[in-house]
C-alpha cells in the first residue's frame, strides 16, 4: 500500500491489482520473505496501479520456478483479455510460446524478423508437421503411446488414408504442431547469414 501512495496511485485498486497477481494473501508479509515469483509479481501489481494501457515487461521470467512461471503466463494472459498491451522483451522464448501475438525477433540488438509465429514460419517454411490425437485402438506402428488408450500421429493433415488407418478410434485433436520460438528465431538467423 506504501508504494501507491507514494506513486500518488488509486488506493481503490489496491486489493483488485494484487488479486488479478496472485499476492492478495500476501499483502502483510514483508518484502523480504517474499520469493523471488512473488516479488515479480508484486512488481507487476505496482506498475498495473497506473491503470496502463501499455505494459513494457524486461525479462518478467528471471527467477521465476516453473509454477511461478505458468503463474505469471496467465497474469499475463488476463491482462491481455482485459485491454492492457503487454510487450515482453525476454531471453526465455519457451515462456512466450502461445502467448504472444506478434514477434519482433533481435539478434545482435537488430530486427531480424516480424509478424506472427505463424506468418514467420510459413514465411521462412519451418517445419510444421500436423498432429493428430486418437483415443482408441493403435491406429499404426508409428503412433506415439501417449497413455490411457491415447495415441499421437504425426504426418499428413488428416486426409481419406489417415482417415483410413484410424478407423474406429476417436480424434480428439487434429492441428499444426505447436511453433517453438526458439527454433524459430534459430531457422530466421540462420537463413540471414547464409543469404
Amino acid at each position: 500500500m506504501e508504494l501507491a501512495v507514494m506513486d500518488g496511485g488509486r488506493l481503490d485498486l489496491i486489493d483488485g491489482v494484487m488479486r488479478l497477481v496472485g499476492i492478495h494473501e500476501r499483502s502483510d508479509d514483508m518484502l523480504d520473505s517474499l520469493s523471488q515469483g512473488m516479488r515479480q509479481r508484486l512488481t507487476l501489481a505496482t506498475a498495473m496501479l497506473a491503470s496502463p494501457d501499455v505494459l513494457l515487461l524486461d525479462e518478467p521470467y528471471n527467477g521465476l520456478d516453473p509454477s511461478a512461471a505458468r503463474s505469471l503466463t496467465r497474469v499475463l494472459q488476463r491482462l491481455a483479455q482485459r485491454g492492457v498491451t503487454v510487450v515482453v522483451s525476454s531471453h526465455h522464448l519457451g515462456h512466450l510460446s502461445g502467448l504472444v501475438d506478434r514477434l519482433v525477433l533481435l539478434e545482435r540488438g537488430r530486427i531480424v524478423a516480424e509478424g506472427s509465429a505463424e506468418s514467420l514460419a510459413d514465411t521462412i517454411g519451418l517445419d510444421r508437421p500436423w498432429v493428430t490425437v486418437v483415443k482408441g485402438r493403435r491406429p499404426s506402428e508409428d503412433a506415439v503411446d501417449l497413455g490411457d488408450g491415447l495415441w499421437e500421429l504425426t504426418g499428413p493433415r488428416l486426409d481419406s488414408e489417415l482417415l483410413a488407418s484410424i478407423g474406429t478410434a476417436e480424434v480428439l485433436s487434429h492441428g499444426r504442431r505447436d511453433i517453438d520460438l526458439a527454433d524459430l528465431l534459430d531457422a530466421i538467423v540462420g537463413r540471414g547469414e547464409e543469404e
